[in-house]
């Protein structure tokens, strides 16, 4: 019975010295082809990392931290028949504890605060060359379809077809 009691305290503690490790999700099926319409989003993938511990390790229970996310729309064609690519990225740095979420109530309230007042402070918005909206952390860029693969930070869109109004593409993960 000792030794069942050692173990399961060992096997606990062993949980508040795990690294904290980052993740990435992506939304949309890889290698396979997939078809969008104009202003649809192609992909997004997910950033999260392990909530830490009062020691600055990786939650015992699983906890998750958003830390951001990177997303590619298709904005349509140019004149030229060049494909427009609006690419939006946010990244978080969350102070999110474990004592914050599980603990104490006040620092979970200060949190739901800031994050409401973030929503109600609406930042001014930049506009392109023809006086459409553009949202912040968002840029938008060019690619030549000729070329065919379209090479990002974490992916590679393979173009197979485009037109005035639609894209079909593979996502390919960078490896």
């Amino acid at each position: 019975m000792k030794f069942l009691a050692v173990f399961s305290i060992a096997f606990i503690l062993s949980g508040c010295w795990s690294a904290i490790k980052n993740y990435e999700t992506i939304s949309k099926t890889t290698n396979m082809p997939l078809n969008a319409a104009i202003g649809s989003e192609l992909y997004q993938i997910k950033k999260t990392r392990d909530l830490p511990n009062a020691f600055g390790k990786a939650d015992i229970y699983g906890g998750k931290v958003d830390t951001g996310f990177r997303s590619l729309y298709f904005a349509g064609l140019t004149s030229d028949n060049k494909i427009v690519f609006r690419l939006t990225s946010l990244n978080d740095q969350s102070s999110e504890t474990t004592m914050s979420r599980y603990g104490d109530s006040s620092a979970s309230m200060m949190s739901a605060a800031s994050v409401i007042s973030a929503i109600s402070a609406k930042p001014a918005q930049k506009s392109d060359s023809e006086g459409s909206r553009i949202p912040p952390n968002t840029i938008e860029f060019l690619f030549d379809p000729e070329d065919k693969i379209l090479k990002l930070e974490d992916v590679s869109i393979e173009i197979l077809e485009v037109s005035k109004y639609s894209i079909k593409y593979i996502i390919r993960p960078n490896i």
